[in-house]
């Protein structure tokens, strides 16, 4: 089950034959003994072989298999970046065609879907490798498949611990903390 774009290398086994017409099925022919033929569009092409010594031709026809469509993996998440939860919408902008989608956000193991446009709620930070493979479902085992990647960045919430209202004296001190985030201002 290739799939496109296929380059086949064809063998010749004509016996006593001075000359060779190939017909490849997608309008492309031959005058090569040994012809490699690529097929750039998907389809079922019967490949026609006319052996010829002057005199007398002889003509076989071999039913290539299915040659599928390559699919082209493509995503856009929302967001990139965020603070925990991080809703993230992925946007799928893989080629059409008869395809199946295995997502994996990079969580654990059972974070997956198999929908074309999911959503998914980090809820921890990390640093995450999203992925979708695009599988063909026509073709064999699903071999015709290709795999688009984006690293999805979790940060934790920010938490600002000012205390509770405070009197202070003048001249004292009072400690204010603050965690989770990459800048602080203070006012």
């Amino acid at each position: 089950s290739p799939c496109t774009p296929v380059t086949f290398n064809f063998t010749n086994a004509s016996v006593n034959a001075t000359s060779y017409l190939w017909n490849f099925g997608d309008l492309n022919t031959s005058t090569v003994v040994n012809p490699i033929h690529a097929y750039s569009s998907p389809g079922i092409f019967p490949v026609t072989l006319i052996a010829s010594n002057g005199v007398k031709s002889d003509t076989t026809t071999y039913n290539m298999s299915q040659v599928y469509q390559q699919p082209i993996a493509s995503f856009t998440p929302d967001y990139t970046t965020g603070c925990t939860p991080l809703t993230v919408h992925f946007t799928n902008s893989s080629t059409q065609g008869h395809w199946a989608y295995d997502w994996n956000f990079g969580y654990s193991y059972y974070s997956t879907s198999t929908i074309k446009d999911p959503v998914y709620t980090y809820v921890s930070q990390g640093v995450y490798n999203v992925s979708l493979i695009v599988r063909d479902t026509l073709s064999f085992s699903g071999l015709c498949r290709d795999t688009a990647t984006a690293v999805i960045t979790v940060n934790p919430t920010p938490v600002a611990n000012a205390g509770s209202d405070r009197s202070v004296c003048l001249g004292s001190s009072i400690v204010l903390t603050a965690s989770g985030g990459t800048t602080y201002t203070w006012s």
